[in-house]
C-alpha cells in the first residue's frame, strides 16, 4: 500500500490580542465547539492573583472534557504573567479561536456557578 505523509508543518498565528495591563486583566476565550475559558489576573501591593477556569460547553451548559480550575498567588513577575497568558491562549487541547479582554467577569462567573 502506498501512502503519502506530510511533514514540515508550520504553525501560524491568525489573530492577536493587545492586553493593556497584563498585571490586571480579565480574558475570556472560546473555541469553535462553543467551549468557554476564563483567566483573571489581578495585582495588588506587589502580589499577583490568578484565577483560571474552563472549559464550559456553552451549548449544553456542562463542563468539558478538559475542565481546569487554578487559583494561585505569586510576587509580581512580568515574565511569569506573560507565560501564563500565552499558555492560556495557546493551549493545544483548547483550540482557541477567539479571545477577548473584558472589564467585568461577574456574568461569566455566573455561567460557571450555574454549570458546576
Amino acid at each position: 500500500m502506498k501512502q503519502t505523509y506530510e511533514y514540515m508543518h508550520v504553525v501560524t498565528s491568525m489573530d492577536s490580542i493587545c492586553v493593556e495591563d497584563i498585571g490586571n486583566c480579565n480574558l475570556i476565550a472560546f473555541n469553535d465547539e462553543g467551549e468557554l475559558w476564563l483567566l483573571s489576573i489581578n495585582t495588588y501591593l506587589g502580589n499577583t492573583y490568578v484565577l483560571e477556569m474552563g472549559g464550559i460547553d456553552t451549548n449544553i451548559n456542562d463542563i468539558s472534557t478538559y475542565f481546569t480550575y487554578k487559583k494561585y498567588c505569586f510576587q509580581y513577575n512580568e515574565k511569569k504573567i506573560n507565560g501564563i497568558i500565552n499558555k492560556f491562549i495557546n493551549n493545544p487541547q483548547r483550540n482557541i479561536i477567539q479571545v477577548e479582554e473584558i472589564d467585568d467577569i461577574q456574568p461569566y462567573m455566573e455561567i460557571f456557578k450555574n454549570t458546576i
